[in-house]
């Protein structure tokens, strides 16, 4: 597909990928506001730039178990209104979360490693977290110290640190 091929459609509220696609391209669903929920599957390997800029009504995103890492570029979902994130691959660049502020939900899946490469601005509206089985040695940064958490779910196979470190 060609960049910004949906670009500005205003009707589109759900995208399911077909299993050859590997990139995202840029702005390719830019400006799509009525677009609600998005599940990038495993095979993607990379999200570009702008991709799902301004898509207002965006408010949960899944990032599906894959073989590969996918790279997720800077400004992937600017301006979106995401509430819920789950991830459950390894993910590269993770400052295309940073200024998502409305998180409430964050779902770390079993194929996920390494908090401390996410990068977000503010977890201040995080009322739920949960990490999967498998996960091990993840170290939960400064960000939840003013997360108004009130649920955890905590996977029994894994080293978990609830501390300040960053």
């Amino acid at each position: 597909m060609s960049f910004n091929s949906f670009e500005n459609n205003s009707n589109l509220k759900e995208v399911t990928f077909g299993s050859d696609l590997t990139k995202i391209n840029p702005g390719l669903f830019s400006g799509c506001s009525s677009l609600q929920k998005i599940s990038i599957p495993g095979q993607v390997k990379s999200i570009c730039s702008y991709a799902f800029k301004d898509c207002k009504s965006l408010e949960s995103l899944s990032l599906s178990s894959g073989l590969n890492p996918i790279y997720l570029s800077n400004f992937a979902f600017e301006n979106c209104n995401l509430t819920s994130l789950y991830l459950d691959r390894e993910v590269y660049n993770t400052d295309a979360f940073y200024a998502q502020t409305k998180i409430k939900s964050l779902k770390l899946g079993s194929n996920f490693s390494d908090i401390n490469v996410i990068s977000f601005a503010s977890l201040s509206n995080l009322t739920n977290l949960t990490i999967d089985d498998g996960n091990s040695d993840i170290v939960i940064g400064s960000l939840l110290a003013t997360a108004p958490l009130e649920t955890i779910y905590v996977g029994r196979n894994g080293n978990y640190k609830f501390n300040k470190e960053t």
